[in-house]
Parts: C-alpha cells; sequence; structure tokens
C-alpha cells in the first residue's frame, strides 16, 4: 500500500512544473497554526461530549516549491470506543500562496468499517489520480477536472480565505470540491455575521457561512450545516454545527496557537477559547 501511494505521487510530480491554475490567495493562516475542538453529540436536551479534533498547518515542499500540509485527526471519546470507535485522519498538501492542491490522502478508521483514498492532481493533463482501498478492495481511477477542485481537508482553509466584507448576505461563492473520487459543484453561502458567545461569556464576533450543495442534496435549505469564522484576518473556525439523520453534533473550537495575525478577536485569551465543564 504504502508504494503504491508513492508511486502515485511521483506519477504526478512532473506535472507542477506546467501548474497555471490558481485557488485563492492564502493570508489567513500559515505554518504552525494548531486549532484543538471538542466535539459534541446532541441527544435529547443534553450535548454529550463525543470526541475531539485537532487541525496542524506545517511547512513543507512539494518538488522543491513552498507548500503546506494540512492536516485534520478525528478522533472519539474513550466512552464510545464500546459502541462505536472513530479514528479518521485527512492530510493535504497545498500550494503556499494559492492554495493549490497536490494531494489528498484520507485515512477511514470507524467501527470495522476501514478505507483509505488517495488522491494526487496532475495539472499537466487535468487529471486526479485516484487510489481507493475499501475493507481490502483495491481501486485505480483516473478523474479530469479543470480549475481549482478543492477537496475535504482544504476546502475550509479556502473559505478562510473568502473576502466577506465584500459579500452580502445570502451571497453563493461557487466552488468545486471532490468528494469520494466525484467533483461536485457545490455553493459556500454567506450568511452574514453574527456573534456566539462560549460557556467562559466571551463574546466573539464572526462570520457565519453554510454550504449548498446541488438541489439540496444533503442539507435542507442549505442550512444543515453552520460554519462560523472570526471576524479578523484569521478566520478561525470557532463553531461548526451539522443536523443528521438523528439529531446533531456540533464542534466547538477548545485551543488555538500559532495564528498568522496577532490581531484578533479572541481578547488575549492565552491561546483558550472554550473551557470544558
Amino acid at each position: 500500500m504504502k508504494k503504491t501511494v508513492i508511486l502515485l505521487i511521483a506519477l504526478s510530480a512532473f506535472s507542477v512544473s506546467h501548474l497555471n491554475a490558481q485557488c485563492i490567495e492564502n493570508n489567513a493562516f500559515t505554518a504552525g497554526e494548531k486549532l484543538e475542538f471538542t466535539g459534541y453529540y446532541n441527544w435529547g436536551l443534553l450535548w454529550v461530549n463525543a470526541g475531539k479534533i485537532t487541525m496542524n498547518v506545517k511547512k513543507t515542499e512539494f518538488l522543491g516549491k513552498p507548500a503546506y500540509e494540512l492536516k485534520g485527526i478525528g478522533r472519539n471519546a474513550k466512552a464510545f470506543d464500546m459502541f462505536f470507535s472513530l479514528r479518521d485522519t485527512l492530510t493535504s498538501v497545498v500550494d503556499k500562496e494559492t492554495l493549490i492542491p497536490y494531494s489528498l490522502d484520507r485515512i477511514t478508521n470507524e467501527g470495522s468499517y476501514k478505507a483509505r483514498h488517495v488522491y494526487t492532481y496532475n495539472y499537466s493533463n487535468n487529471t486526479i489520480n485516484a487510489f481507493i482501498n475499501k475493507k481490502g478492495k483495491q481501486k485505480n481511477s483516473s478523474i479530469p477536472f479543470n480549475g481549482c477542485v478543492t477537496n475535504l481537508m482544504n476546502v475550509l482553509y479556502y473559505a478562510r480565505n473568502i473576502d466577506y466584507e465584500a459579500l452580502n448576505k445570502g451571497d453563493r461563492i461557487p466552488i468545486k470540491m471532490l468528494v469520494d473520487a466525484e467533483i461536485s459543484n457545490v455553493e459556500i453561502r454567506y450568511r452574514g455575521k453574527e456573534e456566539i458567545k462560549t460557556k467562559s461569556g466571551l463574546k466573539v464576533k464572526c462570520y457565519r457561512i453554510t454550504p449548498v450543495l446541488p438541489n439540496g442534496a444533503m442539507f435542507e435549505d442549505g442550512d444543515g450545516m453552520s460554519v462560523w469564522l472570526t471576524q479578523d484576518e484569521n478566520k478561525v473556525p470557532v463553531m461548526v454545527e451539522a443536523k443528521i439523520r438523528v439529531g446533531s453534533v456540533k464542534g466547538v473550537l477548545k485551543n488555538y496557537s500559532g495564528l498568522k495575525h496577532s490581531n484578533n478577536v479572541f481578547n488575549n485569551t492565552n491561546g483558550v477559547f472554550e473551557n470544558e465543564e
């Protein structure tokens, strides 16, 4: 498996010199940023601590070009292991300045279900090389694409670089996103400015955005998921809430470090956003 992944990356490596696409100029984050979230599950009237998510940005290179490694790790709380074990990791390498994605490695360990999706972007012939292993069965494919195609890991970092001050409430930003070896047309809808309040009483000014999929396929009226980004240059995601088939889930920022811009809305909270009770 490891040798195959290395081979796929090597096959698309030569294409970087032909790169002429651009996703979005990055001014919101830098190497060294680390965000830690607590995940909650809504069970009746209660919000139960269900696990944690960490997101890291590391400096790297891709064929001599400055790049960032974006990594997200999701783990359920140990108390839930007897019912369901979740250990998911997503890693995407992107261009440092333009956020052009070079690769995505998605490792899924959810109960008895185990899978790995590896995608490498070839910009010389506009194809994405896909290697998918589900439950021991392997499948390779080539996906044609054009322009900027985000993925499950880098799409949030893309959203953090949108200029919401230039938008009106209700405006939509169309993007393309790679999900399960298919490219979908997605929209980010800007819902306006809102203020959220933490358990400790901290009030944070935010931009609220929601994803809108074709024909409302996943989220009813585009409101099935909401993301709150800080109303500053960092645009840090402080809360994510999504409706699922049974109840809803929520992720709340707990700790942060390594932000690019020191002038932010956290009011010198020393890296602690939300204390757990």
